[in-house]
């Protein structure tokens, strides 16, 4: 049997990409939507609807967490209709993105604790989380692996380590989730808003953290080396076109930058 051999050296770096987006409430997770439809055209958002005010404004589709017929996993029937309905084809969607993991963690496990309510009266039948944590590394891997660009976004808690020192890690229910969902996705990044203080004037800095960096663990698929760990700019679809342009396209710009 003859293997077909490739080289590392002739991938491309162009293509969709998958980014986990982590932030404390008001960091601006929510509103990264319409800078994916600006930069990549129509998407979907899939939604526990808490944060779309902010999106009012703008023409995006979304489907609630509970937005098809009421079975004892609605998030899990709209999985199936993405990954099989002809009708989801049909829209031509260039991005997804799921606001927030947060929320459909909370719903998910809720689910499965009442499944096995219902079939053992014991709310907290371990069973439960096995079947949690199943489901939703499933569902996170096959949104990871759709043809187009996918976005999870998450709430910010903080904890601590055996040393005591603290790092900052996605808010979604059950360790194993916790720990594991940052490992499924390229991209990681952390919005961070710091309120400058300058004389009696106050101003707002934003920052995307894609490294290893005060207790942040982001990370980012960036073979050529061309972020920092703190990025200076909050639209996060401009660092993974810095990303993902051609080395040509890259060096053209920074070129232009310096000039400037």
């Amino acid at each position: 049997m003859k293997i077909q051999r490739f080289k590392t050296n002739d991938m491309s770096v162009a293509g969709v990409t998958n980014t986990l987006v982590v932030g404390e409430w008001g960091t601006g997770k929510t509103t990264q939507a319409l800078n994916y439809q600006n930069t990549f055209g129509k998407g979907l958002i899939l939604s526990g609807e808490s944060g779309l005010q902010s999106l009012m404004k703008s023409d995006i589709d979304y489907i609630p967490f509970d937005g098809f017929a009421k079975g004892d996993s609605p998030f899990r029937d709209i999985c199936k209709w993405i990954d099989g309905s002809d009708e989801y084809k049909k829209e031509n969607y260039q991005w997804i993105m799921v606001d927030s993991m947060t929320e459909l963690s909370q719903l998910c496990i809720r689910e499965e604790q009442q499944h096995f309510e219902a079939e053992s009266g014991n709310p907290q039948d371990m069973r439960a989380w096995g079947q949690y944590n199943r489901k939703m590394l499933a569902a996170a891997k096959m949104l990871r692996d759709l043809p187009i660009h996918t976005c999870l976004t998450s709430l910010q808690k903080s904890d601590k380590d055996d040393n005591g020192v603290t790092r900052y890690i996605p808010l979604v229910e059950g360790s194993t989730i916790r720990e594991n969902l940052p490992g499924l996705y390229d991209n990681v990044f952390f919005l961070v808003r710091k309120d400058v203080q300058q004389g009696e004037k106050t101003s707002v800095k934003w920052y995307t953290v894609t490294g290893k960096y005060g207790g942040y663990a982001g990370k980012s698929r960036d073979a050529f080396r061309r972020l920092s760990p703190v990025e200076e700019e909050h639209d996060i679809t401009k660092i993974l076109m810095k990303l993902t342009m051609s080395e040509a396209d890259y060096k053209s710009k920074m070129k232009k930058g310096a000039s400037q």
